[in-house]
């Protein structure tokens, strides 16, 4: 309708649904134009597509769409191929990787229990380069952010030539230590080039606390883990800071390696019980393993923090 009067006109759309192949630098040029102008861009899962709205209530207009699958499709949209197969270098638990916190530490490579050291020699900034790109490969959040662009699926576009000349120096060291762990895509995209689940943060820079919220019960008993925030050439990792709920046999287990006590009277299922309670929570925040079996006794490498989880002590400040 238009103006005071109704205007009717009788139109024939001719709707035509293609798949998009993108290229590698096409999936970065997308990311790029969705970070810069994310107005532009609706996003909908499976499902919200078949309901035509989201659930923050973007709407779909595909009657047509409907109208002409019907029933089928759900399936036929299921069919479709991903526009972009992301191809990374290292997929293998084999290839897991510790990135060092600075030039004090090693960057490990390996599988849980047989990590072994790369031959090569980073500076303290070169490390931190790692450690913002292996952050935000994990999704970790950054208080602050300068000079570049945070990209999905773990690309940073990099605005400082020399931020730029210090990751191709550092992609160099490593291509000779027979690591070829940094993507670079149009000479200002950099990457990871590690699918984000065998990344992993310097273990010695983690801090850890447990307890029970009522010892006289023992119930509500929990667990937290903390990493200091650090700076990096993309800005500053916040770090992390993560309190959870755990079950009093996972607390009692772990005290019980605190205090070395005997491994044949712990549990039968301490990996089991660490894998589920502690571990699934604290590998997306980097940790790689909390508890570890050295010869034939459970051992927690990683530092207590202060707290009150022990009688007699004072909660410590959160700084």
């Amino acid at each position: 309708m238009e103006g005071s009067r109704n205007n009717h006109a009788y139109t024939e759309y001719m709707i035509q649904v293609y798949e998009v192949a993108l290229t590698s630098s096409g999936q970065i040029r997308l990311f790029d134009q969705l970070c810069e102008y994310p107005e532009r861009f609706s996003w909908f899962e499976l499902n919200d597509l078949i309901q035509k709205t989201t659930p923050n209530g973007k709407v779909a207009y595909i009657d047509a769409l409907l109208a002409d699958c019907g029933d089928n499709l759900s399936a036929a949209l299921e069919e479709v191929h991903e526009a972009y197969a992301d191809r990374l270098l290292y997929l293998d638990e084999t290839d897991a990787l510790d990135i060092p916190f600075n030039s004090e530490s090693p960057l490990l490579r390996g599988k849980t229990g047989k990590e072994k050291p790369i031959e090569v020699k980073l500076s303290d900034p070169e490390c931190a380069a790692l450690w913002g790109l292996a952050c935000h490969a994990k999704e970790l959040e950054f208080l602050s952010v300068i000079d570049v662009v945070l990209l999905p699926c773990g690309w940073v576009k990099v605005l400082d030539d020399d931020v730029v000349k210090q990751l191709q120096v550092v992609a160099e060291k490593l291509s000779r230590a027979g690591l070829n762990l940094i993507e670079s895509r149009d000479q200002i995209y950099f990457r990871l080039s590690a699918t984000p689940n065998i990344i992993f943060l310097d273990e010695s820079r983690f801090r850890y606390s447990c307890g029970a919220a009522d010892s006289a019960k023992n119930k509500d008993c929990w667990f937290r883990l903390r990493l200091e925030q650090k700076d990096t050439p993309f800005g500053c990792v916040a770090g992390v800071d993560r309190r959870f709920t755990i079950t009093r046999n996972a607390l009692r287990i772990i005290e019980s390696i605190e205090n070395r006590s005997d491994s044949d009277a712990l549990c039968s299922d301490v990996q089991k019980t660490i894998r589920d309670q502690i571990d699934a929570r604290t590998k997306p925040l980097g940790l790689r393993k909390f508890v570890r079996l050295e010869g034939k006794e459970y051992a927690i490498l990683l530092r207590r923090s202060c707290d009150y989880s022990k009688a007699g002590l004072r909660p410590c400040s959160p700084n």
